[in-house]
């Protein structure tokens, strides 16, 4: 199954859409047991994922099948020297520890701008390191935009690129570059595809900040309505479509939501809805980076 599941909400109240806080700890380990059930193959986490690397560690059991995937800090500096690379290996022990495994699926760079900055190419050497050692099957990062995957691709071999994707991001698919990514044997996750649950709340409930995607918002989900399903579906159907994703991220904060997601995904519908449509070039107000709710 492509579908996954985005652990943020296990370690802290995320997203714009969430009426429910930090998932508690009980119903994580209900939502894992589901999910696994389910057939759901991949965890996504990170440090900066408030608690959550601890949560999934205290609450998997042993005999679990997940691949699991975590990320490096963030640094942001102009210059990365021996110091960063040390950290990134004493948090990614930490990270092992937290999770109570000896190795895991993916380490990812999670700021990406960190491997392009001078210096940036020690911090590779050392997810490098960590993959010869076993401890690691993948490597790779997390990006925004096409430009940061230019530069990466120009300068490192990885094997997992999680880019956001979703109805009005799309960016990446529109300018060739999931198949150039295809092409390099890059497995590729969607991350971002309800858009922190932007796209699937009710208007009425929608802040004042997105005011300028309001039209665009409203022709989705008089369109999904039109078609009697609930507005995931619309979302989700149009990255499952795309081939060239491996893995779709869906954060959720309860079982009953990771059943909903499941059985949406699973639903063989043929929406005739022609996506480019609700296409949106407003890199500002697609980037979560950049908004302000306050």
């Amino acid at each position: 199954m492509k579908l996954a599941i985005g652990t943020v909400q296990f370690g802290m109240a995320y997203g714009i859409s969430n009426r429910y806080g930090q998932t508690p700890q009980k119903e994580v380990a209900s939502m894992l047991a589901t999910g696994e059930e389910l057939g759901v193959e991949l965890l996504d986490t990170a440090a900066s994922y408030g608690q959550s690397e601890k949560i999934l560690g205290e609450t998997l059991p042993k005999s679990h099948t997940f691949k699991i995937i975590t990320k490096t800090p963030h640094f942001k500096l102009p210059v990365i020297g021996i110091s960063e690379v040390k950290y990134v290996q004493t948090a990614f022990e930490k990270s092992l520890k937290n999770l109570c495994q000896d190795a895991i699926y993916g380490l990812l760079i999670h700021n990406v701008d960190d491997l392009l900055v001078k210096g940036g190419e020690l911090l590779f050497d050392e997810l490098r390191r960590l993959k010869d050692k076993g401890y690691i099957q993948k490597i790779g990062v997390s990006v925004y935009n096409g430009k940061q995957l230019d530069n990466i691709l120009e300068r490192y071999e990885i094997d997992i690129a999680q880019i956001p994707l979703n109805i009005f991001d799309q960016k990446l698919l529109r300018d060739g570059y999931l198949t150039k990514l295809k092409n390099r044997g890059v497995e590729t996750h969607a991350r971002s595809v309800f858009l922190q649950g932007l796209l699937v709340m009710p208007i009425a409930e929608v802040p004042p900040f997105f005011s300028p995607l309001m039209p665009l918002l409203q022709t989705y989900h008089n369109v999904i309505n039109d078609h009697n399903v609930p507005l995931q579906t619309g979302a989700l159907n149009f990255v499952k479509q795309i081939n060239e994703i491996d893995y779709i991220i869906v954060g959720v904060c309860t079982k009953q939501q990771l059943i909903e997601n499941i059985k949406i995904y699973n639903l063989s519908l043929p929406l005739k809805v022609d996506y480019r449509a609700f296409a949106c070039d407003n890199d500002y107000l697609l980037n979560p980076c950049n908004w302000t709710l306050a």
